[in-house]
């Protein structure tokens, strides 16, 4: 009666079939045969578990190594972009510069066509 006292289903066939020793035996071993089932049937469901947890590392891992990827690509844009703005404030400073000269020239020039036509007018 050990088994009866852990188990009060085991208790209740127990009782009811006791004085049926054959009754007893036949659904004790539909009750072992249904547990045998159900312990079949869970690690069944566990190994598909096990596969999709597999499967949802992998993805995981493949997430991961793009999300990677990804920042590398993104890092290297924007190093890239950094190098650009500095291309465009030198290119700027150069414009600027030209800007300068160029206007000095031309104020220059203008000064030589002004000494030109007055020396122009003098010789005539």
């Amino acid at each position: 009666m050990d088994l009866a006292a852990r188990h009060p289903s085991a208790k209740q066939v127990l009782l009811a079939y006791r004085d049926d020793p054959e009754k007893q035996r036949k659904e004790m071993k539909k009750r072992y045969d249904s547990k045998v089932a159900e312990a079949a049937t869970l690690q069944k469901e566990n190994g598909e578990l096990k596969k999709e947890l597999q499967e949802k590392e992998k993805e995981i891992k493949l997430m991961q190594e793009q999300a990677k990827q990804a920042q590398l690509h993104q890092q290297r844009c924007e190093s890239e972009a950094r190098e650009h703005e500095a291309e465009k404030e030198g290119l700027n400073q150069q414009i600027a510069e030209l800007q300068e000269r160029s206007a000095s020239l031309q104020s220059r020039l203008e000064e030589e066509w002004s000494k030109n036509r007055e020396l122009t007018r003098q010789i005539r």
